[in-house]
């Protein structure tokens, strides 16, 4: 969690009082409570959807959809009315209004578990999809859940990098009318077969460094095992990767409105071996 002096200012102590009341500080929480009923959409009560997304991580994936479940590539695969409607809302909702973003970077704002990101509902839905994908997501633990919040002209998003989990469940939550590019504002992935050679001599290290980024990107081009894999942004479309896969958020153009902004919800499962066992740094998170 962030403190006042951890952000440069040279206002006036008049001027920052109103800001000292409330910096850093949890105002108000949305309520989005647990639920009796059924949280994930009609996907996860067919078995063939179910079976498609935790094959769709194994070495024999193929490009497929059956219902709203769409392989991509191996480890990459899209899943539409993800969320029972009434909780992608409450969960909307519960991102929009709750004041729980304590990170602050250039054109949005992050809110983590490790702050006190939570609640009832949001936890329930981790569960019933590590329940639902239990082939695929059992054997690992929840080990970070976030939230980004978006300027809504910004134009970009999150920069290249890769995530510190094994899986990562990355759902949007804004209503599809407030996008002005139905084609972008989701996310690019920089996709390959070759899970090696998707990574640096120290990958841990060269996750800070963009242009590093950018040279793995290039080398795995140039040896043609790279191609770009860029899924648009969808209301209550949860798309899930193999969270060492290069990625960054794509292009952005939101309406104007604080109602308008793209939230975007991460769910990210295990630790990668190419990461030190401790926490997951929040910088690492997922656009």
């Amino acid at each position: 969690m962030h403190a006042l002096n951890d952000v440069p200012c040279e206002a006036k102590p008049s001027v920052l009082q109103p800001v000292l009341e409330t910096f850093g500080r949890v105002g108000f929480i949305a309520s989005a409570r647990a639920t009796t009923e059924s949280v994930l959409g009609d996907w996860a009560a067919s078995p063939e959807a179910v079976d498609a997304v935790v094959a769709g991580f194994g070495p024999r994936a193929i490009q497929r959809s059956v219902g709203s479940v769409s392989v991509l590539g191996r480890g990459v695969v899209v899943i539409d009315n993800a969320l029972q409607l009434a909780v992608a809302r409450s969960l909307a909702a519960f991102c929009q209004q709750s004041t729980l973003y304590f990170d602050q970077k250039a054109g949005h704002l992050g809110a983590y578990l490790s702050d006190g990101f939570a609640s009832g509902l949001l936890l329930q839905v981790a569960a019933s999809f590590q329940r639902s994908l239990a082939g695929l997501l059992a054997p690992h633990a929840l080990t970070q859940l976030w939230a980004y919040k978006y300027d809504s002209e910004i134009g970009r998003g999150i920069r290249v990098h890769a995530d510190q989990g094994v899986v990562s469940l990355n759902c949007w939550l804004t209503t599809d009318v407030a996008n002005q590019w139905p084609d972008k504002g989701g996310l690019k992935i920089y996709y390959t077969e070759n899970w090696a050679r998707n990574r640096s001599s120290d990958f841990s290290q060269s996750n800070q460094d963009f242009r590093a980024l950018h040279a793995e990107i290039e080398a795995l081009e140039a040896a043609g095992d790279l191609k770009l894999l860029e899924v648009p942004h969808r209301a209550n479309r949860c798309l899930l990767f193999r969270s060492e896969l290069l990625h960054e958020t794509g292009a952005i153009r939101f309406r104007p409105g604080y109602a308008n902004r793209r939230i975007n919800l991460t769910f990210m499962y295990g630790m990668s071996s190419v990461f030190s066992a401790d926490a997951p740094a929040k910088d690492k998170a997922n656009a």
